[in-house]
């Protein structure tokens, strides 16, 4: 049976390349902590259109799907009128109650099966926040629609044991100090590979994933919808689960393809933030204005190429000169030279 212990995440464990991104992803969540205290029309403009998009990929994920119109319907609270319009429905009701009341839900089995009934509170079927009451298994289909055995879940007799397992490991990670962002993956991996409920167990792990990274002061998924990042990449969260599946059972299986996975989806969710504001910072004012009101908003330092792409109006002679007039008057500060020099608002920290 799988061992649950975290102890093995360490740095010298991790890749560089995956220490770097989580270092690098915990100073632009600061930044974003900033911009939400100066924008905050924006960020609930976002937070509307997150909910809606999360609510359609993370069903869509499992090939449960409706109209967009009936989406957006559903998550203000219109009747479902087919079953998977109660699925979409019941997983509304749960997220939003992971995004207004993540501080409350500490990640316990209690949190995880109100999660699951919490989704099947639409549906009339009698399995919301039931642990399994058969094996089940996870199986793969070839061209031909042959089916073979992907993973085996742990047995339903053993599910109850291996949940409250889950749950000590990852309180005993958290007092030992290991980073949230190489945690959390695992976590959910070794969640998925318990398979503990006969259904939902994706749309409960997205759930988790969202409960856990709020906990830890990421809030991202509140304003982009991680659920649809791992949509977009579905391939690669699929080879991602695959890879670091293999030999679970027998506690010889690699995390490290999907924390790398679970990092790449939230860098990219703090990216497009970013490049929404990089979007309206260049779309008003005198050119001089613009560069200034670019780097003002943007969350990571950015290049000198980079404020050119995103203004190519300007030419590269006005962007130079005027960073070196904003360098001079103190308005944004300058890290590395010639071709990685980056430039960030002043007193910004990288």
């Amino acid at each position: 049976m799988h061992k649950f212990n975290y102890g093995f995440l360490k740095n010298e464990y991790l890749p560089s390349s995956v220490v770097r991104y989580v270092l690098d992803i915990g100073s632009v969540s600061r930044e974003e902590t900033h911009r939400l205290g100066e924008y905050p029309k924006t960020f609930e403009r976002l937070r509307l259109k997150a909910a809606v998009a999360s609510v359609k990929a993370s069903n869509a994920i499992e090939h449960i799907v409706t109209t967009d119109r009936r989406i957006t319907e559903l998550v203000n609270g219109a009747r479902p009128q087919t079953h998977d319009e109660e699925e979409i429905a019941g997983y509304s009701v749960a997220l939003n109650e992971v995004h207004t009341g993540y501080e409350k839900l500490p990640f316990s089995e209690k949190t995880i099966r109100r999660l699951h009934e919490t989704m099947y509170s639409k549906s009339n079927r009698l399995i919301g926040g039931m642990y399994k009451a058969e094996d089940n298994l996870i199986l793969q289909y070839d061209a031909r629609g042959n089916a073979s055995v992907r993973f085996r879940p742990v047995p339903a007799e053993d599910c109850q044991f291996c949940m409250n397992q889950l749950v000590l490991a990852y309180t005993d990670a958290r007092q030992n100090g290991i980073p949230d962002l190489v945690l959390i993956p695992c976590v959910i991996l070794d969640f998925l590979c318990i398979h503990p409920f006969s259904d939902g167990n994706g749309r409960v792990s997205r759930l988790l994933s969202l409960l856990l990274y709020y906990r830890a002061g990421f809030d991202i998924g509140k304003y982009i919808s991680i659920e649809n990042e791992i949509l977009e990449n579905r391939d690669y969260y699929y080879e991602a689960l695959h890879e670091s599946s293999k030999g679970w059972n027998e506690n010889e299986n690699n995390y490290v393809p999907f924390i790398n996975f679970c990092i790449y989806i939230l860098s990219s969710c703090y990216n497009k933030l970013n490049r929404l504001f990089l979007d309206s910072a260049g779309n008003r004012g005198s050119k001089a204005l613009r560069i200034e009101s670019l780097i003002e908003k943007t969350l990571v330092p950015v290049s000198k190429e980079e404020i050119c792409r995103q203004l190519p109006d300007i030419s590269t002679a006005t962007v130079q000169s005027t960073l070196s007039r904003l360098i001079k008057e103190g308005k944004i500060v300058k890290t590395g030279t010639y071709r990685n020099a980056r430039y960030s608002r002043g007193g910004a920290q990288n």
